[in-house]
């Protein structure tokens, strides 16, 4: 039977049980999850086939012309499928990817920068922003994290600060639209201080004033969501943020504040408490958050040091299941139990994820999916993952294997927990059983 550390490796900071990864895993659990964060595979590549972002241009926002000569309603349907390559893409990477901790740590910190295909003109470029701002850099310092996700074009378009323009500026004096605050809230309040950081409405005002000036040209066929600054649309002057003064730089002055945030101890305790509540409990142990915050501080910010503080405390090994796993996780972890792959698999996995309300890209809000389990793990989402779970093994299931079920997710379960698997009628009946149980549903 696997170790107990080795179930919690692949499924509390993996993305599932996997044959494949098993053996490694079970050899030195801890080792293994560490190993992820410092070694020498920093991305996954791509797992479909997904067009480069200036072939979308034409599909995303096609011409007059374009749209006489293919019609509007097959436009709308490329669209949808592009949306749905690129949502597979995800799942196929993350069913394949021989480092899957890292697959966390990129869904994670998309979540929290979240940007969404609800705002019309990111929808079916999401991955491009994953795949910049985030991918490479979950294993740096939060600072340039921060810096990626700041700077990026994706997220001035999602969250309006193209719409802003300095009052005091020379366009702003003839303009009839001012300055939106939007990336400047969500900046402190989501991304880096959090809602009681210790920042004012007159903080939020200034860093917006910093922040006007950037336009995205997101249309343009020769270079896509291209950002540039304009300092006719820029507010003029020093800004005062925390009670430090910005010095009036033009393009120059959000990395003033940016290094400012990334230092802030509000951000040190914010960031490490979202990470141990994420991976470890939705309350998590408060020594182990002042742990995680110590190290955020004492490293600059090192995401891979305050980590493995995480990865070095009790609770990070305890086999009590606490989280939940959001929908798509759910169909990735069942597949990778089944051993399938492969873009049906992936499809499949879509259509599951969006029937228990989780579309993926696709946020409601600037706080991005919830990982909270009373959200996602009720009674009715219990109904639906079974149900999932038939479909998905008469698909795809080929293991008859229960042993395997009880040996991986059934550790400390009681011996009528035990006896009901294995006296399930089929094997599909007892990976389906599992497939809706809190065993498999709570990392």
């Amino acid at each position: 039977m696997i170790s107990a550390d080795a179930v919690v490796a692949l499924t509390r900071f993996g993305t599932g049980y996997r044959a494949d990864l098993a053996e490694a895993a079970a050899r030195d659990p801890r080792g293994w999850v560490r190993g992820q964060l410092r070694g020498d595979d920093a991305r996954q590549a791509i797992a479909v086939d997904v067009p480069p972002l200036a072939e979308r241009v034409p599909l995303l926002f096609p011409t007059k012309d374009e749209q006489t000569m293919q019609g509007t309603s097959r436009i709308a349907a490329e669209r949808s499928k592009l949306v749905e390559r690129v949502r597979d893409a995800r799942i196929l990477t993350a069913l394949r990817s021989t480092v899957p901790f890292q697959e966390r740590l990129v869904r994670f910190w998309f979540e929290h920068f979240t940007i969404s295909m609800r705002r019309p003109a990111l929808v079916g470029v999401t991955d491009v922003f994953e795949a910049e701002a985030i991918r490479p850099h979950i294993r740096g310092s939060f600072r340039n994290l921060l810096g990626a996700v700041a700077h990026h074009p994706m997220m001035h378009v999602y969250l309006d600060n193209t719409l802003s323009i300095g009052p005091n500026s020379p366009v702003g004096k003839r303009a009839v639209r001012g300055i939106n605050e939007n990336l400047a809230r969500e900046l402190l309040e989501l991304h880096s201080l959090g809602v009681d950081g210790g920042y004012t409405q007159t903080d939020v005002r200034e860093v917006a004033k910093v922040l006007t000036g950037w336009q995205v040209a997101a249309s343009d066929r020769n270079a896509p969501y291209r950002i540039t600054f304009d300092p006719a649309r820029h507010e003029p002057g020093d800004k005062i943020f925390l009670g430090h003064t910005i010095r009036e730089a033009g393009k120059a002055e959000p990395d003033q504040v940016l290094d400012i945030l990334a230092t802030h101890p509000s951000t040190a305790r914010f960031i490490s408490y979202k990470l141990a509540r994420h991976f470890i409990d939705d309350t998590p142990p408060e020594d182990l958050v002042v742990a995680m915050t110590s190290a955020f501080s004492d490293t600059d910010g090192d995401l891979v040091q305050v980590i493995e503080v995480m990865l070095d405390h009790p609770s990070a090994w305890a086999p009590e299941r606490r989280k939940v796993l959001l929908p798509e996780d759910w169909g990735i972890a069942f597949a990778s139990l089944l051993g399938a792959d492969g873009e049906e698999v992936a499809a499949d996995i879509r259509k599951a994820g969006i029937s228990m309300g989780h579309r993926v890209y696709a946020a409601e809000s600037p706080k991005g999916w919830t990982d909270e389990r009373g959200y996602w793990f009720t009674p009715d989402a219990v109904l639906l993952r079974s149900a999932w779970a038939n479909r998905l093994y008469e698909a795809f299931g080929t293991s008859t294997d229960v042993d395997l079920l009880v040996g991986i997710y059934l550790q400390g379960a009681s011996d009528d927990v035990v006896r009901l698997v294995r006296g399930a009628p089929t094997p599909k009946d007892a990976f389906s059983l599992i497939a809706a149980s809190p065993y498999f549903n709570l990392r």
